[in-house]
């Protein structure tokens, strides 16, 4: 059998052995057996001649990667790669944890409230006097406009424009608030300005 002929068999093998790596837990030595494969090929391929080698090397430099890259992307999907990894989420939204605050956030879908400050894209609003970090929908908000709550992502709100007029908000925005401790003067908090 000529020498060429026994590289494209090592190099055959070795995708099928790399192929049953992905369904076999085997701790690498099937990794390994592929390995020894494509190298085999290729020395096999150089005894024949320079350009038999070149080219076993190049097709082997090619496949490689491309079988490496095809086994990350469908391993989960094997069933040793469900085994291992388990269920996949199919949303975003299912790898966040399911606390208080999340469900509250989640609550607030479908209400209304005021920009605390230029939103680009991302910033303040205030529902019902409390402040809560939000991202508009892929567009500057400006400052006191109403928004309305579309999605939760991440921890914040998603919030786009509302078409209400500025009257079914409360007028006291949290900035104005008394129990905002941001906005009163120093000297009413009973502490010795330090800048003075």
């Amino acid at each position: 059998m000529e020498p060429y002929l026994w590289s494209i068999l090592l190099l055959l093998a070795g995708v099928v052995i790399v192929g049953i790596e992905m369904f076999v837990p085997s701790g690498g030595v099937l990794g390994v057996l592929a390995g020894l494969c494509f190298v085999g090929g290729i020395g096999v391929a150089f005894m024949q001649s320079v350009q038999t080698g070149l080219i076993m090397l190049t097709v082997t430099a090619a496949i490689v990667p491309f079988l490496i890259g095809a086994g990350v992307h469908f391993w989960p999907s094997t069933p040793i790669g469900r085994r291992i990894l388990g269920r996949l989420p199919d949303h975003p939204d299912e790898v966040l944890p399911d606390s208080e605050a999340y469900r509250g956030l989640k609550e607030l879908i479908g209400r209304r409230g005021l920009t605390n400050c230029k939103m680009l894209p991302g910033g303040s609003i205030s529902i019902d006097r409390r402040s809560y970090e939000a991202v508009s929908v892929g567009m500057a908000i400006d400052e006191n406009s109403p928004v309305e709550v579309v999605d939760v992502r991440i921890g914040r709100l998603v919030v786009r424009p509302s078409e209400s007029a500025e009257s079914d908000f409360p007028a006291e925005t949290p900035a104005q608030s008394a129990d905002d401790l941001l906005s009163r003067p120093i000297d009413s908090l009973g502490i010795d300005d330090p800048l003075a």
